[in-house]
């Protein structure tokens, strides 16, 4: 890669001719223009990406070539100030910035004649593109590609991983694509996957063509470029409610054979509209609509999630839904299907410790293998904590790390529901307790979890619950009541760490009655790593669960443990 960045003062304009600039801004926007030995110096006007980004594809046949980039045609606004040089012959996407004027320049194997571009001719069956939104990217995206059991692509076409294929640009549309060289369709063809990595980032496994915009895939550039609704947030599946019944007052979870609850919320400025869902049984023509819920307002500054109830439903019945925006557009279609009655057997995902740092972390590659490959593998999702990297605002964001959350598994969570667990990164700092101490551990603020899994704000109501899926019993606990009210006894007036581990025991002694049980939560009762003083304060739920339990999943040592059966007391383990 070549970069060039020129500091200069451009020169001073009379009134006059700015007014005459912005009149004219309308008809010509904002050209930029190559110019340079290629093309003799002429004018090709280059393809504007984004309000700053443009960029040509050129060919040098001859060493120490020279361009420069013009404004509007006449070289009084062009850059750089001196020529730029290529060094070397060869094919070279050139991108030019017209806010702080970087000109980049990336070797390419060849550029496209623009007669043989999609844009211009009528669709070839065999000729596989992915293409990108540019948007949503800050420079020109490189491209790692292989096939799984097949050939390393990249490689193969000469590139390095340290010196990787930049993607081009559709000169109508302004996306970047990529095209899968034609020798390797034949493996597609014969069922192998595809698999690539965007900017050393972001991977893919996908034998389609297709569009990525805004962490989701399209079935093409048009559908792309004609983008149905897409909520900030959603659409998510889940089967809570806010409706408290039992001795411990708890949640209640709808029957997953007939019932489904579909969630979604919409930027602060759209939060007020009433929200609907059209639905109906696959292979049918009539949608029916269903309007939102009657929920109380969580408060200002926490916007909105709307939450729509379908009741009614048949067994083991594959539905199509969509959800409506507040102009009226919908969203693309989406479909979940109700559980059997009677079943004999229970089946579900689990998944914790997410904590996506966009490009640092790996939940939204894992997200997208399991939708590409295991989507018939299981029939709901239970969640061990830590969703989220912190439950705090970013980039002005007060719920930003919820939405990276949601969009990574966007596809998972619209079709199949969510039964979530609290961790402690899933809660804000507390500032009743040390500085040091604010984000260990945060028992008295779980309001962000409440709202978007659809429990009551008021933190007198559990946050904790059980059901029943299949053959198996389930209890989503809190570990962070009796961590954070073990580390600070004295804040506990409400006898909230008491009350819970007297719900999980009567809980556990109910679930005799399943032929399978499991209890999980986010900090474990034993570590057999070592460290995380907080497990202390949860070993005692292993009085419970000694020989009655069948399971613990729990997360946050992020490591893969799984132990025999075991008798465990506060200070011993017997695996006889």
């Amino acid at each position: 890669m070549i970069t060039a960045k020129q500091s200069m003062t451009l020169p001073w304009r009379s009134a006059l001719g700015l007014a005459a600039l912005l009149s004219i801004s309308s008809v010509h926007a904002d050209t930029w223009h190559f110019r340079g030995t290629p093309n003799n110096w002429a004018s090709t006007a280059m393809s504007e990406v984004n309000t700053h980004l443009h960029q040509s594809c050129q060919t040098f046949s001859a060493t120490n070539a020279r361009f420069k980039i013009d404004h509007y045609g006449d070289w009084n606004d062009s850059y750089p100030a001196d020529d730029f040089l290529i060094s070397q012959a060869g094919s070279y996407q050139i991108s030019f910035n017209s806010s702080d004027k970087t000109i980049t320049v990336d070797s390419v194997s060849q550029c496209e004649d623009p007669a043989t571009s999609t844009s211009n001719q009528q669709t070839n069956t065999t000729d596989t593109r992915f293409y990108f939104d540019a948007s949503d990217f800050t420079s020109t995206p490189t491209i790692w590609a292989w096939i799984s059991n097949g050939s390393a692509i990249s490689q193969l076409e000469g590139y390095s991983w340290n010196s990787q294929q930049s993607l081009l640009v559709d000169s109508d549309s302004g996306y970047y694509y990529w095209r899968l060289p034609s020798a390797y369709q034949a493996e597609l063809d014969a069922g192998l996957k595809l698999n690539f990595i965007i900017d050393k980032n972001d991977e893919f496994s996908r034998n389609n063509s297709g569009c990525y915009s805004e962490n989701r895939w399209y079935q093409s550039l048009a559908t792309c470029l004609d983008k149905p609704f897409q909520p900030y947030i959603g659409p998510y599946l889940t089967l809570l409610q806010p409706q408290y019944s039992g001795d411990y007052n708890t949640a209640s979870i709808l029957d997953p054979s007939g019932n489904m609850v579909i969630n979604y919320e919409l930027s602060g400025a759209d939060s007020n509209f009433s929200a609907a869902v059209f639905y109906r049984p696959a292979g049918q023509t009539s949608w029916i609509e269903q309007t939102e819920d009657e929920v109380a307002p969580f408060g200002e500054g926490w916007g909105k999630v709307h939450h729509i109830t379908l009741t009614n439903l048949q067994a083991d019945t594959e539905y199509q839904y969509k959800v409506i925006g507040p102009t009226g557009k919908f969203s693309a279609e989406y479909a979940f299907k109700t559980a059997s009655t009677n079943m004999d057997y229970s089946r579900f995902l689990v998944v914790g410790d997410m904590q996506d740092e966009q490009g640092e972390q790996r939940w939204h590659d894992i997200a997208q293998a399991i939708s590409s490959e295991h989507m018939d593998d299981f029939d709901f999702i239970i969640t061990v904590g830590d969703m989220v990297k912190d439950d705090v605002s970013h980039s002005s964001e007060r719920f930003y790390w919820w939405k990276v959350f949601f969009d990574k598994g966007q596809q998972l969570f619209a079709s199949k529901p969510i039964m979530p667990a609290m961790g402690n990164h899933d809660t804000p700092g507390n500032i009743g307790v040390s500085d040091s101490e604010q984000y260990w551990s945060n028992a008295e603020d779980t309001r962000s979890f409440r709202k978007y899994f659809y429990l009551s704000p008021d933190m007198s109501y559990p946050d904790y619950y059980s059901f029943s899926y299949g053959n198996a019993c389930f209890m989503s606990v809190n570990s962070e009541i009796p961590v954070f009210y073990g580390r600070h006894p004295e804040r506990d007036n409400g006898n909230n760490a008491a009350t819970q581990a007297n719900w999980l025991q009567q809980e556990v002694n109910k679930a005799q009655a399943c032929p399978w049980s499991f209890a999980y939560f986010h900090v474990p009762p034993i570590n057999p790593a070592g460290g995380k003083s907080e497990v202390a304060f949860v070993r005692p739920y292993t009085d419970y669960f000694n020989h009655k339990l069948d399971w613990s999943i729990t997360g946050h040592v992020h490591e893969y443990q799984r132990l025999k059966p075991v008798h465990a007391t506060s200070n011993t383990l017997d695996f006889n």
